[in-house]
């Protein structure tokens, strides 16, 4: 567990196990834009050097394979 700033946490996991990809959760208000804008999501796209995938929050698996 880590302590401090939310999106700074991300971005140095990211860096310490050289993720070659972050994924995070979205509210998804009124599509996906709406839901990066002014959002950690938005921060860590911004920050991390690294592709950021994001998916609505809820999704199950079985919903993104078919």
């Amino acid at each position: 567990m880590r302590r401090g700033d939310v999106i700074q946490s991300i971005i140095d996991a990211a860096k310490e196990t050289s993720a070659d990809l972050i994924v995070m959760t979205t509210d998804g208000h009124n599509g996906f834009l709406d839901g990066l804008r002014g959002s950690h999501s938005e921060r860590v796209l911004r920050l991390a050097g690294v592709p950021l995938m994001t998916l609505p929050a809820g999704a199950l698996a079985s919903d993104m394979i078919g």
